[in-house]
Formats: structure tokens, sequence, C-alpha cells
């Protein structure tokens, strides 16, 4: 899945950058996929921005916006 982001090298620490923290953030893709098929009666889900942390530090949400039918 994240292979095919042009931000992988980024999230893998290119030219010597912090290792990012990808299985939380492919975590966090799997958790909000399963809320969604949850509860059908969630027409948006709007996260801006998630930021990943450093490996084993996990994902924040530092806003989020959920439309409800």
């Amino acid at each position: 899945m994240l292979s095919k982001l042009k931000s992988k090298s980024i999230l893998d620490g290119a030219r010597g950058q912090t290792v990012m923290d990808t299985n939380a953030l492919i975590d966090c893709v799997g958790r909000l996929s399963q809320l969604l098929m949850d509860f059908p009666n969630i027409k948006e889900l709007d996260i801006n921005p998630l930021l990943v942390l450093p490996k084993e530090k996990g994902v924040k949400v530092l806003d989020a916006r959920i439309v409800v039918e």
C-alpha cells in the first residue's frame, strides 16, 4: 500500500532523515477502513493533518471531521 506513495522514501528516512512509523500508519488506515465498514451512516471522513511520528511512536490526528447521515 505505501510502496506506491511518492513520499515513501521520506517515510523510510531518505537523506539521513528520521525513519517514520509506517506500521502505525498502515494500522491507522486499516482501522479507519474498518470504522467506515462498521458504521455505514458515516458519509464523510476528513483527517487533516495526520502526523506520522518517528518509528515506534505512532501517528497523531490533529484535526478530523466526520459527517454522519
